[in-house]
């Protein structure tokens, strides 16, 4: 690129380092996924929904949650959040794991006899099913939703590790890079 024009300023955005720090981690995770001269008009739609809802949050946690899963999603990798993706069990009641390889969350029971597909130096993380309900919740909502959700501090500790066992699984060391940027900025 040689040159480029402001179609909208954002000044709610350029006020706030902790807006600043989400919008560049939004860009940068852009940036680091999306292959060069192949348009992308569904994540240029979310980035930008994401951009303007950031610039009216008080607290951006669930938008940026939103955001990665959408984007897993555009490119891709839509994960399941309402049932073990070995068994079916509903996510209803009990913890689950982390399950990139089957694309979205597996129970104890199938945990135990898959264990050999983990690598016991990088467990996964457990999600409580309030955290696998909000998760599914965020794919599936209007985006507007996130106005009116909250998530306790535990909850929010959950799925950050989860979204970044995700994205470091599917989109490699560059989004795990731009993830733990953010980090620097802005603490879950």
């Amino acid at each position: 690129m040689t040159q480029g024009e402001a179609v909208e300023a954002r000044p709610e955005l350029r006020e706030d380092l902790t807006k600043i720090a989400c919008a560049s981690y939004i860009g940068e995770m852009l940036d680091a996924v999306l292959p060069e001269n192949k348009p992308q008009e569904g994540v240029f739609v979310l980035a930008a929904a994401a951009l303007t809802l950031l610039g009216s949050l008080d607290e951006p946690f669930l938008l940026l949650s939103c955001f990665e899963l959408r984007l897993l999603a555009a490119l891709g990798y839509r994960l399941n959040f309402d049932a073990c993706a070995a068994c079916g069990r509903s996510t209803q009641g009990e913890s689950f794991y982390v399950s990139p390889e089957r694309g979205g969350v597996i129970c104890a029971g199938c945990r135990g006899r898959l264990a050999g597909a983990y690598a016991e130096d990088f467990p996964p993380p457990q999600l409580s099913a309030g955290a696998c309900r909000l998760l599914s919740g965020l794919l599936n909502w209007d985006l507007r939703r996130v106005f009116n959700v909250k998530a306790a501090p535990a909850m929010r500790q959950e799925i950050d590790a989860a979204l970044a066992y995700y994205l470091a699984y599917y989109l490699g060391a560059p989004a795990a890079r731009a993830k733990e940027n953010l980090s620097v900025y802005y603490k879950v």
